[in-house]
């Protein structure tokens, strides 16, 4: 148990350092049930399995493909909002599966 509490005050230093370094960041880093794990332990644990990207883009349904490529002369739009796009689901923890990020 103090081994756990130590590596959570670890990642609580390092959570308020970005935050408080970072004001302009573009994310916020915050608590979670990880918290109590070193990098090598959740990278053991979530971060196993891969697959090729264009394996799943192959697979996805409802993908448009103008995001994806160019078309020569055509110009990409400058941000894309994907939640308008019906592309973001909401997070799942899929466990140890290493697919969710």
């Amino acid at each position: 148990e103090d081994k756990r509490f130590n590596i959570f005050k670890d990642n609580l230093k390092f959570i308020d350092l970005h935050n408080d370094n970072n004001k302009n960041a573009t994310y916020k880093l915050g608590l979670t049930r990880f918290a109590d794990l070193t990098n090598d332990e959740y990278r053991s644990l979530y971060l196993g399995a891969r697959t090729e990207p264009a394996r799943g883009i192959a697979k996805a349904k409802n993908v448009n493909l103008k995001y994806l490529a160019a078309v020569k002369g055509e110009e990409l739009p400058e941000t894309v909002d994907w939640r308008q796009n019906g592309a973001v689901n909401p997070i799942k923890d899929q466990g140890t599966c290493g697919s969710c990020w």
